[in-house]
């Protein structure tokens, strides 16, 4: 069914189960909506922003979502009242965008990627400061910096580990636990890097590039 809903451009969206289905909007009233998938109706509609939501995560029981914007903040918002709970200090300027939000399989970390070339990493209860602030390098470009496109957590009970692309062309693998968080930096691609993701035993990375490049790591790379 086609689910209707506010104004503008769906710029992301995530299942909070399989009924429920929350996205967010590229319009100037920082909109985040949500629709009963099955039922085909809108149940919820918040303008928590000052700019436009860029992207969106929610915990898997429906209690709370984050939303991250434009404006450079980045907020947990809980789903019944509508409230903001917490307000993350990603040191995140107006102007460079969130690209990118991704929940631990926990959903005790949340990690988010901007135009700063920069992943602020939390505990979702402890918004004031950021557990690590992981940096790609800067590439000195003549287009709009795209900074961190894309970052994802290894979906496995107990992991500490976040894979991230962004236009330095690398794909970096963290681990939050670490005193030195980095574990590898690969290589491979001749663009930036718009997309990542981690299979499930953490066996295999996989990136893509704007180039129309995929390319599949090992565990041994």
């Amino acid at each position: 069914t086609e689910e209707e809903g506010g104004t503008g451009t769906l710029t992301d969206f995530t299942f909070v189960s399989s009924n429920f289905l929350v996205g967010s909007l590229d319009s100037d009233e920082g909109v985040v909506l949500l629709w009963d998938m099955a039922a085909g109706v809108q149940l919820g509609q918040w303008g928590l922003h000052s700019q436009s939501v860029s992207c969106v995560e929610a915990n898997a029981e429906g209690k709370w979502f984050i939303s991250a914007a434009e404006d450079g903040t980045a907020l947990l918002t809980d789903f019944r009242s509508g409230e903001t709970q917490h307000s993350y200090n990603c040191f995140v300027s107006p102007g460079d965008d969130f690209n990118t939000v991704s929940l631990s399989y926990c959903e005790r970390y949340v990690a988010f990627g901007a135009q700063n070339n920069a992943i602020s990493t939390f505990d979702v209860r402890k918004h004031e400061k950021p557990l690590y602030v992981l940096k790609h390098d800067n590439v000195i470009s003549s287009h709009i910096n795209q900074g961190i496109s894309s970052c994802s957590w290894l979906q496995k009970p107990g992991s500490t580990t976040l894979v991230s692309g962004g236009e330095d062309l690398l794909t970096r693998i963290w681990d939050v636990s670490l005193g030195n968080p980095l574990i590898n930096s690969l290589g491979g691609h001749g663009a930036s890097i718009s997309a990542v993701a981690v299979d499930k035993e953490g066996r295999s990375v996989v990136s893509g590039g704007d180039e129309g490049v995929v390319i599949f790591y090992s565990a041994g790379d």
